[in-house]
């Protein structure tokens, strides 16, 4: 307009209130071909595109930059001279109902060989034996089960309650406040020792990103509670034992594990308001894939084999604690291979949970989305138009934390294609189109993307665009 051009635009957006149909330029509807007729309407009459390009120039001359810093000082010199005026009299408005406050997001940590190395209960043993509280004998079957347990892992899961209740036999009789005091000293003395620093770092991660974070273990809860003190989180949940007159009497109120586990984590979701389709779980263990199936981000810390092999199927992400203080995080690669299998499953809660809260992504438009909410909007729009769309890669190029990833895109239009340009209905056309992904990640979860795809040959594929147009 500024070079006193004929202009021809969609009328969507900021062009149909810049321009001026039949005035200052032409208008059409989006989409079809109408956008590729009108310019082929001008092209055949030059008076007509003169006649528009010089009233498109004086249109857009009372938008020179000289003319705008005018208008602005003199808004600022009458916001002056307000200020300068007599204080308007208060009128107090009723008060506003304050919007409802947004449900918070999680962290659910396993405690025995998540967070600490090892055992909790084993801990508690030795210095229950120390102090008198236990036998010799049962010091040792408390060892042989953690070494049977260590050995096996998921495929002696199915004996843990059974031998979460013969631990609450062995303390039955026992002050409760006896068990306290040794605990405490365990804790101090052995268990936090063995806390792995990486699982310190991932709370802390948590905390800096305002989730609540909680430890839900099968460990006795006077154990867990004093752990979650030591660690500074939010709530703890535990295996319960009953007491009666400041003695335990043997039988157990809640075992944490499994189901009972299942059922821990959404009492904690409730009583904080947590929405657990954007919290986190964390564990080692098969016997906590109720748990870890609950949220949206599954973390498989140092996973037994059925965990390990169930991680993979469902693309969930695995990491590997240990006492030097590593964390092996998943690589780019492994990040962006989970994204496509969430997206081909249709999954947001897992596709969700791949993500940063503050993800920023440059869509094929070109438009930026920023936040979980605007991204769940726009792979909507995808899902919706083409029900059965997949992404395949083909190839992966990594520079640091940033991947680049090609790919062909296959789906059939079986619903509304909602774009920039306007709604495109139905088609029950097949297409592929190959696309370009450029994912950066950080700790673990994608923080910016970039999508390219030749959107032209899109439309195309879809009878949007014209074959030929008659110059």
């Amino acid at each position: 307009m500024a070079s006193g051009l004929a202009v021809v635009g969609v009328r969507a957006g900021g062009v149909a209130e810049l321009i001026v149909d039949g005035d200052t330029g032409v208008l059409v509807e989006p989409p079809g071909l109408a956008l590729p007729r009108a310019v082929a309407e001008l092209a055949a009459a030059p008076e007509r595109c003169r006649a528009l390009g010089a009233a498109a120039r004086r249109t857009v001359e009372g938008r020179d930059w000289a003319v705008v810093f005018d208008a602005l000082l003199e808004h600022y010199q009458e916001l002056i001279s307000a200020a300068t005026r007599p204080a308007p009299q208060v009128v107090r408005l009723p008060a506003v109902t304050p919007a409802p406050r947004a449900r918070r997001a999680a962290a659910f940590f396993d405690v025995d060989r998540t967070v600490v190395s090892g055992s909790c209960f084993l801990a508690l043993a030795r210095p229950a034996w120390r102090a008198g509280l236990i036998s010799i004998r049962s010091l040792l079957r408390a060892g042989v089960h953690q070494a049977f347990f260590s050995a096996l892992g998921a495929r002696s899961d199915h004996r843990l309650g059974r031998s979460t209740r013969r631990a609450a036999s062995l303390i039955a009789g026992m002050h409760v406040a006896d068990v306290r005091r040794v605990g405490r000293r365990a804790l101090a003395s052995r268990v936090l020792p063995r806390v792995h620093p990486a699982a310190r770092l991932a709370i802390d991660a948590h905390r800096r990103a305002g989730d609540l974070v909680f430890l839900v273990s099968a460990a006795p809860e006077e154990l867990v509670g004093e752990l979650a003190t030591l660690l500074e989180v939010d709530g703890y949940a535990g295996t319960r034992a009953e007491a009666a007159r400041g003695r335990y009497t043997g039988r157990l109120l809640r075992v944490c594990h499994g189901e009972g586990k299942v059922r821990a984590v959404e009492e904690l979701a409730r009583a904080h308001d947590v929405d657990l389709s954007c919290s986190t779980a964390y564990s080692d263990s098969s016997s906590d894939l109720g748990m870890l199936r609950l949220v949206g981000r599954a973390v498989c810390v140092n996973p037994d084999s059925r965990l390990r092999a169930e991680a993979r199927r469902r693309c969930w992400e695995i990491r590997r604690f240990d006492l030097g203080g590593t964390a092996t995080m998943s690589t780019p690669q492994q990040v962006a291979e989970r994204l496509n299998a969430a997206f081909n499953d249709k999954d947001w809660p897992k596709l969700a949970g791949l993500m940063a809260d503050d993800i920023e992504c440059i869509t094929f438009a070109n438009a930026v989305l920023r936040g979980i909410d605007e991204n769940r909007a726009y792979y909507a729009t995808w899902w919706n138009a083409f029900p059965d769309c997949r992404v395949t890669a083909h190839s992966h190029h990594l520079d640091g934390e940033t991947l680049i990833e090609e790919g062909t895109f296959t789906g059939t239009h079986r619903g509304v294609f909602r774009t920039p340009m306007g709604e495109i209905a139905p088609t029950g056309r097949r297409v592929q189109a190959e696309y370009i992904n450029v994912i950066t990640v950080e700790r673990g979860r994608v923080a910016r993307q970039r999508l390219i795809l030749d959107r032209l040959d899109l439309l195309d594929q879809l009878g949007m665009v014209p074959s030929l147009i008659a110059s």
